[in-house]
């Protein structure tokens, strides 16, 4: 496989992202989805390894590990597409950067929850090969359990792993069970731990010393005891820290006290176990309604309704009742996500949502769909959001510009389209370039012949060149090239009348 190969007519490769002995993985982009993603290749030689990891991938559902999309069978490998993880492996930035004592302490919970539903799986999955180099942390903080090449399911055969990882049982004999992955998890946070620099607390050094007993009956039985031991830390931790305040409100005042229960309450919070949220919807609208009684539970956790408009983004339709059901989250707690860091991006991506993909989608100048985009997108201070302002207030007002006689300032700052363009093709979304360049398009042939000037023509013609670039080699089933093509000629024809 090499860069630029287009794989199944659906997936292009953009570059290389590793190898190893057996394999190696590529980003491509899904040009169905409009996704990128993660190309496994494995030579056919080693088939039945890549099959079994296939089979094992397609059967879990966890918030921590990538989905498997597609298994391409070619003549000389299987290829494995599975979700494109946006980060650096840990073995990465441990040699790079320095992780805080938060960090480490959220990898660890999240780890150990992706360990706790990989061994409870009837029957039960053993990674079999867990270290750093294959924990993914992404741009926002989440560690994904990556390269599922030496899981098994239990008692299938002999994995002897990796050195300095591995067990003493799996690297003499080959033999994994799950104390096997407690052993490695234990020497892989004790890895993060030395890279960083900071100093252990002796509690955790203490459980994480339990999980590398060389004598397996030394050793936690299984990864819940481990996880249980570090929520009983945590409790105790608490409960030594209530005490503490308890003690100190003798000498403070209460508006004192009251501030630092707050502050404590924060930083309890921030090492406190990551509650897990396993989604094991089979399509998208089963997905949503998971997503959405999460966020009823908690309507402040931004991961959770960038997923549910994800989900919703997936047919590139924005229904009215999916409208609703987003309605249903955000109106009770509108007071709260104002005052919330999250609100900025939540108000962006709603903007987005009525802007491309809500309604009939197939009429673009669709003034309602404007009207709430634009609500949104005046409700977030993000700087990319000021172009949609500036062209949804400008087509909002062409009927009131006309009226008054002003029609001429219609297309006068036509760098605003300019502008929207550009950020539709910085998403890397073909569907969403498409759409952009009708609104474009048909909000010019309106009013193309209020054209003032050669050279408002002029930009007029650029932009509609730059359009057909763009879209030149879209392919997907939400594009019309037909439409698109009628557009661009009535577009022309318009710009050709006011230059003849």
């Amino acid at each position: 496989m090499h860069i630029g190969d287009i794989i199944n007519n659906r997936y292009k490769v953009s570059e290389i992202a590793g190898r190893g002995a057996l394999s190696a993985v590529y980003k491509a982009f899904d040009m169905k989805l409009c996704i990128n993603v993660a190309i496994k290749e494995t030579g056919n030689s080693h088939a039945p390894e890549a099959m079994r990891e296939a089979e094992i991938l397609n059967e879990c559902r966890h918030q921590y590990i990538p989905r498997i999309i597609d298994i391409v069978y070619s003549d000389t490998s299987v290829l494995i597409i599975e979700d494109y993880i946006e980060g650096k492996d840990l073995s990465k930035t441990c040699e790079n950067d320095s992780l805080s004592c938060k960090q480490i302490s959220r990898i660890i919970m999240q780890i150990l929850s992706v360990l706790e539903y990989l061994h409870g799986h009837n029957p039960p999955i053993i990674y079999s090969d867990l270290k750093p180099g294959n924990i993914i942390l992404s741009q926002d903080n989440n560690a994904y359990l990556i390269d599922f090449g030496a899981a098994m399911y239990r008692d299938n055969k002999n994995v002897w792993g990796t050195y300095g990882y591995a067990s003493p049982e799996q690297a003499l004999n080959g033999l994994v069970d799950e104390q096997t992955d407690i052993y490695s998890f234990g020497k892989t946070c004790f890895e993060l731990y030395r890279h960083s620099g900071k100093k252990i607390n002796r509690n955790i050094y203490n459980i994480l010393l339990k999980c590398i007993s060389a004598d397996k009956d030394r050793r936690y039985k299984s990864i819940s005891d481990v996880r249980n031991s570090f929520e009983e830390l945590i409790k105790r931790t608490r409960r030594k820290h209530y005490m503490n305040i308890i003690l100190v409100t003798l000498s403070l005042l209460i508006i004192a006290v009251l501030q630092q229960l707050i502050e404590e309450s924060a930083v309890e919070s921030s090492i406190a176990a990551e509650k897990v949220y396993t989604i094991t919807g089979n399509n998208p609208k089963e997905r949503a309604g998971e997503y959405l009684s999460a966020l009823k539970e908690n309507p402040l956790d931004i991961k959770k309704f960038k997923s549910l408009i994800y989900e919703y983004k997936s047919d590139f339709i924005f229904s009215e009742e999916e409208e609703n059901e987003l309605k249903s989250v955000i109106y009770p707690n509108v007071k709260r996500l104002e005052q919330s860091q999250i609100y900025d991006e939540i108000a962006y991506e709603m903007g987005m949502l009525y802007w491309y993909y809500h309604g009939d989608v197939n009429n673009f100048y669709n003034n309602d769909n404007i009207r709430k985009a634009m609500y949104w997108m005046s409700e977030t201070s993000y700087e990319k959001a000021d172009s949609y302002r500036k062209v949804g207030s400008l087509i909002l007002n062409s009927q009131s510009m006309i009226r008054e006689g002003n029609a001429g300032d219609i297309l006068k700052d036509i760098e605003y389209f300019d502008d929207l363009l550009k950020l539709a093709e910085e998403s890397g979304n073909p569907v969403i370039t498409y759409r952009c360049s009708i609104l474009i398009l048909s909000t010019i042939s309106r009013y193309g012949s209020e054209i003032g000037s050669p050279d408002e023509a002029e930009k007029v013609e650029d932009i509609i060149e730059r359009i057909k670039i763009l879209n030149a080699h879209a392919d997907n089933d939400h594009i019309d090239l037909n439409k698109l093509n009628e557009v661009i000629n009535t577009t022309e024809t318009v710009v050709n009348r006011y230059k003849n």
